[in-house]
């Protein structure tokens, strides 16, 4: 039922915004979209931290790659759903890029893995 253009991966990632106004730090929203069925509970995904120029925003580390996991939600079957990622040891993101979901996993405890270590679906 995955488009093979999504990499076969059961989300999608339709849109991408770092948000410095809302909160007292900068936040990356990511609205996922559920490709599949079951609903997800628990995600793990990974992007680029950028400035709004388009150049490196790293972290006390050097990096500018961040990761994360949300556990305990519930991403719909068949439906939008939206992420908030605290970007606070990025103080200088103005956009993230290359968003690659990594795991899934689902209510009925079945999981999802990203088998191309640099695959995934980039939006």
């Amino acid at each position: 039922m995955y488009q093979k253009a999504n990499n076969n991966c059961p989300i999608y990632v339709n849109s991408t915004k770092v948000d410095t106004k809302t909160y007292n730090f900068p936040v990356a929203k990511i609205e996922l979209f559920n490709l599949s069925l079951t609903p997800v509970d628990a995600i793990e995904l990974s992007f680029s931290c950028l400035t709004i120029f388009g150049q490196p925003a790293k972290d006390s580390s050097g990096s500018m790659q961040y990761t994360g996991i949300k556990q305990n939600i519930c991403i719909p079957a068949l439906d939008n759903y939206m992420t908030l990622w605290d970007l606070s040891k990025y103080s200088s993101v103005g956009k993230i890029s290359n968003v690659v979901i990594k795991r899934l996993h689902f209510i009925d405890d079945s999981i999802w893995i990203n088998q191309k270590s640099t695959g995934g679906k980039s939006f």
